[in-house]
């Protein structure tokens, strides 16, 4: 046989690995590994979702982004992300915690519910559970009225 090694006497160049891992992460073929990784990887899809698809500015794609990783964070404390498993009970403990403000809140959970149900992450659609929030203001006195006054 020949003499030569198998190996090629040149060196692999890092551009051409990150060039295959590009490619099998188009290919839906990479796997994210770890709670953190998986999150990161679902948020990367909702702010693309969010600018791409849905039409929302720069900015608030950023403010949805931040209350996804949030109830992300909140609702998932073990090692694998498993979105199907999300429930109403989860999102409504979620939103009832307190020192959130509820409109901002509620409007990111809807887009994220929204979007995971048009990515098939989500079984139900858990976005049209959500009051709105004209509703939920509406539900309130208004800020110079006292209750003692409205029972009147």
């Amino acid at each position: 046989m020949n003499d030569k090694p198998l190996v090629p006497d040149k060196r692999l160049l890092p551009n051409g690995f990150a060039a295959f891992l590009g490619y099998l992460a188009k290919k839906k073929l990479l796997v994210p590994r770890g709670t953190e990784a998986q999150v990161k990887e679902l948020l990367a899809r909702f702010s693309h979702y969010l600018i791409r698809e849905a039409g929302l500015t720069a900015g608030t794609s950023v403010m949805h982004v931040r209350i996804a990783k949030r109830f992300l964070k909140y609702r998932f404390t073990d090692h694998e992300l498993r979105t199907t498993d999300i429930t109403a009970r989860d999102v409504q403990e979620f939103l009832a915690q307190p020192n959130h403000h509820y409109i901002y809140i509620s409007l990111g959970m809807k887009a994220l519910l929204r979007f995971m149900y048009l990515k098939k992450l989500i079984t139900a659609p858990l976005a049209e559970g959500l009051p709105n929030v004209k509703a939920k203001n509406k539900q309130r006195l208004p800020r110079s009225m006292k209750a003692d006054i409205f029972l009147l």
